[in-house]
């Protein structure tokens, strides 16, 4: 379980810090205008190198702690969601909208509605982690699936 958990946080972190491209293809109309092409095909190109660097980084860990397969593959799909990204992400931070804690810290809302995306992309991982193997890998192909779907409406 816990060589489950390192794997799965390691192909978010490495999504995460791979998806530039395709958050930048998401975000900006002008890219989009610039490079053409459909908006899927185009967002699943630029996310395929996260994606391959999530397969690359989950087949490596299999083979270190001699994890299941099927960990392997949650892994897989938990990077590819992630480096696809959200179909609407926030092109800064809006300082008006705050949440004031009793000791005067002032957090913006933004962070905190990213900090809970991130958490349930996460939970939804954790959870297939420990469904049994098939229901756990079609839950996160779900997920990938729902993923797609909400770039499919915001590309229309």
């Amino acid at each position: 379980m816990g060589a489950g958990l390192a794997v799965i946080c390691g192909c978010w972190m490495v999504a995460t810090l791979n998806r530039w491209l395709a958050r930048e293809w998401i975000a900006q109309r002008s890219v989009r205008a610039w490079i053409g092409g459909s908006y899927l095909r185009q967002l699943v190109g630029f996310a395929l190198g996260p994606a391959v660097a999530t397969c690359l980084y989950s087949l490596a860990m299999a083979f270190v702690f001699a994890i299941p397969l099927h960990i392997t593959a949650l892994a897989f799909l938990m990077g590819l969601s992630v480096s696809l990204g959200d179909s609407e992400p926030q092109s800064g931070i809006e300082y008006d909208l705050t949440i004031t804690t009793a000791e005067g810290i002032v957090i913006p809302l933004q962070y905190v509605t990213l900090v809970v995306s991130l958490t349930v992309v996460l939970g939804v991982h954790v959870v297939a982690l420990l469904l049994p193997p098939v229901v756990g890998v079609l839950l996160a192909l779900g997920f990938l699936v729902f993923i797609l779907f909400s770039h499919w409406r915001a590309s229309r």
